[in-house]
């Protein structure tokens, strides 16, 4: 990180106000602490102003994204949140976009859209530039506010309808290129959440409504995160559970298996209550679980040991809304809910998917398709017919690691901190992006696209680097160097503060805590603020020409000469950074 400016914020003028009670609609730690410290006030359900204190920790953050985009030969641009929906009806998104996509009209009846991404605008702006393949490689970012219409935000800055988006995306002659590119991003965000004291774990990813072939999520392994993803124990595998494929072997074909047989099974519906009632394990349960699909009833069989995964059946169907289906749809359709075959099959608008779980057993207890009654040995072949299986079931932990076969598979819940996408031609085929190679034949240009949550990201750090009295911001990233508190209203003490802040400045950001408060509020509002070097400044310290400096992150204490406080400030902000894994003259 380049040296800082220095200067001094004097806390008395500063537009800060912390809290001393816990908030109670705070669900994670970071969105306590952010609430608490002042950093943040809701305005709406995932919409927040930031107050000057948070700005400054967005402000560090988008300089380290700034400098490892530019590190790559990132050029940085801006385009537009507010959209012609013509860009998004060329690429098809507009229409299969759900409602987190805010669709609108201007004044002039126009179609328009606030952007959720930019791959429209960024691939309108590319093909008003490019026709040659000389005009390849090039990479283009901008740091922008997106809109997403979130149906539950959550997790204070997780999960949030308005945010601040790094999206980078470049633009290749053929896929090798790009693949070559690629890993310099990879490499870049590595960096880049290192630089900010996080610590990610790159994780193979679903490419989701963007598209494309190769994704990577990089993630924040915590407790308090939304999205579940899985680690082999053994080789380097780790991707997310929407990603990861179920191994399971299948099973010989079942022979002397005993008839089909109904069974009485009065208001018993759930896999819970099957097992108990037929006393065996639910994997020995067919379990039929019921969507709607853009509108189209689908039926999922998949072994009652496993869950389906909606994102892997959104994207096997190629579907744009999916949702559990009502009983009253199932019912005028001639399906009984809870008591569901797959006999089911030959009702008409009705699509069957078989999950590749089934194929793991041979006989399994099915629905009966009729109320209080369900089937024992039914075996596959026999009594289930099925032409083709498909992965919609979410890995387990213990399964079968997916890659090396051998080892198993653990499960952690963390928070997605940026997303790398390699788009290939999805974005130029739809909008006729396309240049001419050395032969002057017409070719597709390959894209690649690259996002990183800014606030996401401040919220991330906070969720790594905390404790039970508040933040404790790595040096790269925090608001301020130091806090310097002056305790009592002495005039020697103000002076020698006063003092101490304008050498602390030359070279350091200083917030200088001259409140009429007591040393206790000012002890703790440092804690909660999360500043990484405390600095005092007492009566008792000034008579021996003396200051204390103390690390938030460790503990330590030190006391110094006040006309050392600058080595020592300078002294301790390298060894910090240093311990956080970050050099603080990176770059």
């Amino acid at each position: 990180m380049k040296s800082p400016a220095g200067g001094i914020t004097r806390y008395s003028r500063y537009f800060i106000r912390t809290r001393r009670e816990d908030p109670g609609d705070a669900e994670i730690p970071s969105h306590k602490l952010l609430l608490k410290g002042g950093f943040v006030r809701q305005v709406s359900a995932g919409i927040f102003d930031y107050t000057p204190i948070a700005f400054r920790v967005i402000t560090k953050i988008m300089v380290i994204i700034r400098e490892e985009m530019n590190r790559i030969g990132g050029q940085e641009l801006l385009m537009p949140v507010f959209n012609p929906a013509s860009l998004w009806i060329e690429t098809g998104r507009y229409q299969a976009m759900g409602p987190e996509l805010i669709r609108m009209k201007d004044r002039r009846g126009s179609d328009m859209c606030l952007a959720m991404t930019n791959e429209e605008t960024v691939t309108d702006l590319a093909r008003s530039f490019v026709s040659s393949y000389r005009d390849l490689p090039f990479m283009l970012y901008h740091i922008q506010t997106k809109i997403r219409d979130e149906a539950r935000p959550r997790g204070g800055l997780v999960r949030v309808r308005e945010f601040l988006m790094k999206d980078a995306y470049s633009f290749h002659p053929n896929v090798e290129d790009l693949i070559g590119y690629y890993d310099g991003i990879y490499n870049a965000y590595i960096r880049t959440f290192l630089r900010m004291g996080i610590p990610s774990i790159p994780v193979e990813a679903d490419t989701g409504a963007i598209g494309g072939t190769n994704s990577h999520e990089f993630i924040l392994p915590t407790p308090s995160g939304e999205d579940t993803f899985a680690r082999c124990t053994s080789c380097d595998f780790a991707a997310n559970v929407e990603r990861a494929a179920v191994v399971l072997e299948k099973t010989e074909p079942a022979g002397n298996c005993p008839p089909l047989e109904e069974v009485h099974t009065p208001s018993i519906k759930t896999i819970g209550d099957l097992t108990a009632f037929f006393g065996i394990d639910k994997t020995g349960f067919l379990k039929a679980v019921a969507y709607e699909a853009d509108g189209n009833i689908v039926i999922v069989f998949i072994n009652g040991g496993y869950e389906v995964n909606e994102v892997k059946l959104k994207n096997s169907l190629g579907a744009s809304e999916l949702s559990v289906a009502e009983s009253g749809r199932l019912v005028g359709a001639g399906i009984v809910p809870g008591y569901i075959s797959p006999r089911v099959a030959s009702l008409p608008k009705v699509t069957v998917i078989f999950d590749n779980t089934v194929l793991s057993s041979q006989s399994y207890v099915i629905g009966g398709d009729k109320e209080d009654y369900h089937m024992k040995n039914a075996v596959l072949g026999r009594d289930i017919v099925i032409t083709k299986t498909v992965d919609v079931a979410t890995i387990r932990e213990g399964d079968a690691c997916p890659n090396c076969k051998g080892q198993t598979i653990t499960l952690s819940r963390g928070i997605e901190l940026g997303h790398t996408f390699q788009l290939g031609t999805k974005y130029s085929e739809s909008m006729g992006l396309t240049y001419l190679n050395s032969e002057s034949a017409e070719n597709l240009v390959v894209m690649g696209c690259y996002g990183i949550g800014v606030e996401r990201a401040m919220a991330s750090i906070i969720e790594a680097h905390h404790d039970d009295k508040g933040i404790i911001w790595p040096v790269t990233v925090a608001p301020f160097d130091i806090a310097l508190l002056a305790l009592g209203s002495d005039a020697e003490v103000t002076n020698a503060a006063e003092k101490i802040a304008e050498s602390l400045a030359i070279g350091c950001d200083v917030l200088f805590d001259d409140r009429a408060e007591s040393a206790g509020v000012k002890f703790a509002d440092a804690d909660l603020l999360g500043v990484p070097l405390r600095v005092v400044v007492s009566k008792k310290l000034v008579g021996k020409g003396e200051v204390e400096f103390r690390v938030r992150r460790t503990g330590e204490v030190f006391v110094v000469p006040g006309d050392e406080a600058l080595a020592k400030a300078r002294s301790l902000l390298e060894s910090l950074s240093k311990q956080e894994g970050v050099r603080i003259d990176e770059n």
